[in-house]
């Protein structure tokens, strides 16, 4: 019994950093979706993508995002700093650039804050450049990749939990567990 578990448009998530990519993964998820007994797409939107692109399969089915609620649920009393909070994938598709455009009018308004990212990817250098050239080095804070298990301590200390998507096909089919996690751990999410 062969089950795939479709999670994104990984042609194009590939292909963003190597393109040469595209057309060698598209075939391959095609030639996976066509073989699998089962298929659960993560959202909606990505199993009509895929039929859309003639990967048929009959029993083809939806399966969201879950959380581990135990492990995220936090405690309405606990003090939590006034912080927004990224958590991904540090690749231009996620937007991160514009949070941080956006922190930093926050900041001239009089916002008093501090915005954590968690997360890598081949877009942070660019993504650290733009925090110093914004002379936020002081306000905004690099974590890298952090084990799922401590995610959730980083989200229980902050006010916000930021979701900026480029809109593309990659992101409107996605079904992004940050959401979850930002909901599961009383963040409210944008």
């Amino acid at each position: 019994l062969l089950v795939y578990e479709d999670l994104d448009d990984f042609a194009e998530y590939y292909s963003n950093n190597i393109p040469k990519w595209r057309k060698y993964i598209k075939e391959f998820e095609k030639y996976i979706i066509e073989n699998a007994d089962i298929v659960f797409s993560v959202s909606e939107s990505l199993k009509a993508f895929r039929e859309n692109q003639g990967f048929i399969q009959k029993n083809h089915y939806v399966s969201n995002n879950g959380v581990k609620f135990d492990l995220f649920k936090s405690d309405a009393a606990e003090e939590r700093e006034n912080s927004l909070i990224f958590i991904g994938a540090l690749e231009e598709w996620a937007g991160v650039q514009f949070a941080i455009k956006g922190f930093k009018k926050a900041l001239e308004m009089g916002i008093k804050a501090d915005f954590k990212i968690l997360g890598e990817g081949p877009y942070e250098i660019h993504l650290r450049r733009l925090v110093k050239d914004l002379k936020l080095t002081g306000n905004i804070q690099f974590y890298g990749r952090i084990e799922y298990y401590k995610i959730p301590d980083y989200l229980k200390k902050s006010k916000l939990g930021i979701i900026t998507f480029e809109e593309s096909n990659l992101t409107t089919v996605a079904h992004p567990i940050k959401i979850i996690e930002y909901m599961a751990s009383g963040l409210i999410d944008t």
